[in-house]
């Protein structure tokens, strides 16, 4: 996949040229949609997410909400994924390293990432926020402001910096 391979303009233009041949092409609207996520375009993403089907969108729905910091419907939506593996236990891990959340379950969603991922971005990314968990859990006087500064800090470490100023 071309937006796995780093090549996002190459993605975009393929996966427009495939919606104008066949405006069904779910899978086009859906690349062309985590493509817009990429750089940061919500707007033009939650327009074509509106092209596909929910049961098909949910994990890049998840993931376009926490982007938006909303945080409570992110956790209901990536909640609904059954058995989460891989890449998605990842972006569910990362719905629950917010306000209100179980750090336990985030803890545990990304081990399950780390173990049965396949993207050695996440997998990496994942990694670096187990850590960052571990190491936050461990202090025992703490308030959940500065838990969630050191969550943000550490979601910026992992790469996740528009979620991470979302929650600081």
């Amino acid at each position: 996949d071309l937006l796995e391979l780093g090549h996002l303009t190459l993605a975009m233009g393929f996966y427009a040229r495939a919606v104008t041949v066949d405006e069904v092409r779910y899978e086009a609207h859906l690349g062309l949609a985590q493509a817009h996520l990429l750089r940061n375009n919500l707007a033009k993403a939650k327009e074509e997410l509106e092209s596909v089907p929910q049961e098909m969108s949910q994990l890049l729905h998840g993931r376009m909400l926490l982007a938006e910091g909303e945080f409570d419907e992110a956790r209901r939506a990536l909640e609904s994924i059954e058995d989460p593996k891989g890449a998605d236990a990842y972006y569910v891990a990362l719905a629950y390293i917010t306000p209100g959340a179980d750090i336990a379950q985030a803890k545990t969603l990304l081990t399950r990432a780390i173990n049965e991922g396949n993207d050695p971005k996440n997998i990496q990314r994942a990694k670096v926020l187990s850590e960052h968990i571990d190491q936050i859990v461990r202090i025992s006087d703490i308030t959940d402001q500065q838990k969630y500064t050191l969550l943000s800090r550490a979601l910026s470490a992992g790469g996740e910096y528009m979620i991470a100023a979302k929650l600081a």
